[in-house]
């Protein structure tokens, strides 16, 4: 178990979540239900109202991920001892759903000392200081007073039939209390594509996978990590990982020749790729002092190399052999056409001048790889910088045509944008985050970028646990969307609401990308032409309804009524398709 990480079980297990010692125990009849969105945070504080046997309704398409939530009341303590889903039957023709398809677990707490900044109390929730759900934990035996909550996510395989389902979700708990919710899925006649249709890259340090996870680079349980993580993200629909150049070790002959070992770089990038990944995203070149690359002189001595390095020829020499090197390696393992390059992130105006000459020789030594980068320059003041500027969400999209249609206009969140903008701070409503892959939708965006899969630095020296504002440096959670195991010994990452509730939007998203397709494609066809007609109104209603950053439904339950009447569009659009 990874130093401290005793401590932080504690004070997750028997603070955050309300542990009563276990001599007491509660009334059978004690627990109450309730069926809420699963854009909703549920406190400690929250109200429960039971409105006894109402069913959990829930749709999706084949080849879906999505998520529900059970909320739990008890005045007296409880111990939930199990909760478990049937199969799911469609009484008309018998076919079944898996109850192990559906995965159950348990929002734990986080503690927050206060609200991120410059927001309205309006577009926040909860109570500062105070307990937030977040992680999510695989227990057993789970016993609290108050509110707690199930997160529940299920998986509709390809190949299942469309129709009805039923079944039940049973609930033991202590004194042989029981509760039963009866369970109705409407599959669709329709698939989620496999690949994403939105480019998305959450960024991933190594650095804080060895210090989390008390473990050195190149260990076998190192890379087991990093496949894990990779499964993770792709479950997630990310397909583009940041991937560190100091992967490569570099080595300088006293002649002044370099040498490089490709090793590692070629297993991470293997890891990924198998895991369905479409593109490598190089690191920085240059800015701060942890995307430096580093290099062995013929002393064995490591050398540091950054902006300083890079204001002199050896420097850029170094770099262009090293960047003609990666261009081969590349070629060799097929991704040459897969590879986007940063250089520097968010480039000040002072930096822009190096920055053009890193883009030259990047140009030169690797043709037709493109510079991607955040930025807030304006366009005027980015010329010759980066193939794909990543604008800051809310700001003025860049007008650069120097790509073409394949990556297109991508954006991202970092500390900011705040207030009425969407985000994935986690003092923010959920919906907020959910409704970033709307909104890229909305403005025809091809990329999301986020620097923080896994930043768990805090300066406090403290767990993430313990942590989540990192010292006051950053809003409440936006360093990560993942947790580091409790359990020295798992060596997956504790996903976390955000990061389910950000799924459920990416598949949102291929929802609204294949209404605006099929409706697109189904102009010209006569059978069809009635149902494109009324695609196209609804494409016009969500347009008013997500109309823009800052003017978008804060009420989930609005979403999640569109997001039925597109899937009902879909499943008759792809009827219709078949012919």
């Amino acid at each position: 178990m990874p130093r401290g990480s005793h401590g932080v079980l504690a004070v997750v297990l028997m603070l955050a979540m309300c542990f009563a010692p276990k001599s007491s125990y509660g009334a059978a009849n004690a627990l109450e239900v309730q069926v809420v969105s699963p854009t909703e945070r549920i406190f400690p504080g929250t109200s429960v109202v039971d409105r006894g046997s109402t069913p959990l309704l829930l749709w999706g398409a084949r080849n879906e991920f999505h998520s529900f939530q059970i909320a739990l009341h008890s005045t007296a303590y409880v111990t939930i001892q199990g909760v478990g889903i049937s199969n799911l039957v469609d009484h008309r023709t018998g076919l079944i759903i898996p109850g192990r398809n559906f995965r159950i677990r348990f929002p734990g707490l986080v503690f927050l000392g206060r609200h991120t900044g410059h927001t309205p109390k309006n577009e926040l929730v909860g109570t500062v200081p105070g307990w937030f759900p977040d992680p999510l934990l695989t227990v057993t035996d789970e016993r609290f007073r108050g509110t707690r909550s199930i997160w529940g996510t299920y998986y509709i395989p390809p190949g299942t039939e469309r129709g009805d389902y039923e079944g039940e979700l049973r609930i033991r708990y202590d004194g042989g209390g029981r509760r039963v919710i009866p369970v109705r899925l409407h599959v669709w006649g329709f698939n989620v594509p496999t690949s994403p249709s939105l480019y998305v890259t959450n960024w991933l340090y190594i650095s804080q996978i060895e210090s989390q996870y008390g473990i050195r680079f190149g260990t076998s349980r190192f890379w087991s990590v990093i496949d894990k993580i990779a499964a993770d993200m792709s479950s997630h629909r990310q397909d583009v990982i940041f991937t560190p150049l100091s992967l490569i070790h570099s080595y300088a002959a006293k002649d002044g020749a370099y040498t490089f070992d490709f090793s590692d770089y070629d297993r991470w990038v293997g890891i990924f790729r198998r895991h369905g990944f479409r593109v490598i995203e190089g690191s920085h070149l240059f800015s701060r002092s942890s995307y430096d690359l580093r290099y062995r002189s013929a002393m064995g001595q490591r050398i540091p190399f950054g902006q300083r390095k890079l204001r002199t020829q050896k420097g850029r020499k170094f770099l262009e052999v090293l960047l003609r090197a990666v261009y081969a390696q590349n070629e060799r393992l097929g991704i040459r056409g897969h590879y986007l390059q940063h250089v520097a992130d968010e480039a000040s105006r002072s930096q822009a001048g190096l920055y053009r000459k890193i883009v030259g020789i990047v140009h030169r030594t690797m043709p037709g790889v493109p510079v991607i980068d955040a930025t807030q320059l304006p366009d005027s003041a980015r010329l010759g910088m980066m193939d794909i500027p990543v604008t800051l969400l809310g700001k003025p999209l860049g007008r650069d045509t120097r790509i073409g249609a394949r990556w297109g206009k991508w954006w991202y969140t970092a500390l900011n944008p705040r207030g009425r903008f969407p985000n994935r701070f986690i003092d923010y409503p959920l919906v907020k985050l959910r409704l970033i892959p709307w909104l890229s939708w909305r403005y025809g965006i091809s990329g999301y970028l986020h620097y923080g899969y896994n930043w768990w630095f805090t300066p406090s020296g403290k767990s993430p646990w313990k942590d989540v504002e990192q010292s006051g440096r950053y809003p409440p959670g936006d360093g990560f969307i993942v947790y580091p195991p409790l359990d020295g010994a798992d060596t997956s990452p504790v996903s976390s609401l955000r990061w389910e509730v950000f799924r459920d939007g990416m598949e949102d998203y291929e929802y609204l990308h294949l209404l605006s397709a099929w409706a697109g494609s189904m102009s010209g066809n006569t059978a069809c032409s009635g149902l494109a007609e009324q695609a196209d109104r609804l494409i016009g209603r969500i347009r008013s309804v997500v109309a823009s950053t800052v003017d978008y439904p804060r009420n989930p339950d609005i979403l999640t009524k569109l997001r039925i009447r597109i899937g009902d569009m879909l499943d008759q659009l792809a009827t219709c398709r078949k012919g």
